[in-house]
């Protein structure tokens, strides 16, 4: 038997629960803005700061504890990370609320990859942009190279990201151990050619574009892994890289 339903029949039970539903939903909602609301009037208790080392710990720090005891509601993290951005040895950073009252802060810093030497004789850390960096504000252990022209005379901005950018290129490419031991970086601007100074060893590089580099920090790599073992190298040994598969080997007396 089929039972019909008019039109003043009162609503199945599943939809007189409804509005059951809407009320704890917005009971949810709400207790949700009073605790926005509490949490934003609170103070910032504690900053956690992750990623900086000696190069920026302090510069951020100043930062930061400008931000300490304020009412959260009155704290803008984009303001916050702006400001971050703003140090020299910062290179991006998050900022973000974590718990009740704590900041956290996360650094990029601006990583040395090689020294300049500056018109007034002083020692700089360039970036992996080619920037050059302020005086760092601490001693630091980083292992880099330096990188000069050949003539000693301080390189144009534009040679300086060229090198670096290679230099960059032959971190990704030759054997850490390898990397390691290149103590200086020397470009020719008229021959657009890169002396490179390792341990016991000068490698010459076509530098003149991306492409010849790479290929001769590929053979710098096999010939280091297999065949230098082979090879008695000394002090005063120079490696010719600027063709392609091809070594030539010359030593120097350390006389001449």
């Amino acid at each position: 038997m089929t039972e019909r339903v008019s039109a003043n029949d009162p609503l199945p039970n599943v939809h007189r629960r409804a509005p059951g539903i809407v009320v704890s939903l917005l009971a949810v909602v709400f207790l949700g803005l009073v605790a926005t609301q509490w949490r934003d009037r609170q103070s910032v208790g504690t900053i956690n700061i992750h990623g900086a080392t000696g190069l920026s710990i302090k510069d951020v720090h100043v930062v930061a504890d400008t931000f300490a005891g304020k009412t959260i509601e009155t704290v803008s993290l984009a303001d916050v990370r702006e400001k971050l951005e703003t140090l020299p040895y910062v290179r991006s950073a998050v900022v973000h609320l974590s718990g009740i009252r704590s900041l956290d802060i996360i650094i990029n810093e601006r990583m040395p990859v090689g020294h300049v030497v500056r018109a007034d004789g002083s020692l700089r850390y360039v970036d992996q942009t080619g920037a050059i960096l302020p005086e760092a504000p601490v001693r630091t252990s980083h292992n880099v190279p330096l990188v000069r022209s050949d003539d000693g005379t301080v390189l144009a901005a534009q040679d300086l990201q060229q090198v670096v950018a290679l230099l960059m290129d032959a971190s990704g490419i030759l054997d850490p151990m390898l990397y390691q031991t290149i103590s200086e970086i020397q470009y020719d601007r008229s021959s657009q050619q890169l002396v490179i100074v390792t341990d016991r060893t000068t490698w010459k590089i076509d530098g003149a574009s991306d492409a010849a580099a790479v290929n001769a920090f590929a053979d710098m790599n096999v010939f280091w892994k297999n065949t230098s073992t082979r090879v008695d190298l000394v002090h005063g040994t120079q490696i010719d890289l600027r063709w392609r598969h091809q070594v030539i080997v010359r030593k120097f007396n350390s006389g001449t």
